[in-house]
């Protein structure tokens, strides 16, 4: 199934994380907080990427691109 096939809903606005509603699946505010930390703590580290999506896909379940554009954008990609 394409990614255009998928329902997706995101929000965003001041202080809001975007939000990926898959039916059941849902990446909730508590995993952006940990995400925000794993970043955080990676981000001024060179060649960090690949660890920082390991441990976002540890959080999460999986990768879905919301995420990973997420955590680009926290690691100024």
């Amino acid at each position: 199934m394409s990614n255009d096939a998928v329902a997706q809903k995101e929000t965003t606005g001041a202080g809001k994380q975007p939000t990926l509603d898959m039916g059941v699946d849902t990446i909730t505010p508590e995993m952006y907080r940990k995400i925000d930390a794993i970043v955080e703590r990676y981000k001024d580290k060179p060649g960090s990427l690949i660890p920082v999506l390991q441990q976002a896909q540890e959080v999460c379940g999986y990768l879905p691109h919301i995420v990973q554009r997420y955590i680009a954008q926290g690691m100024n990609m």
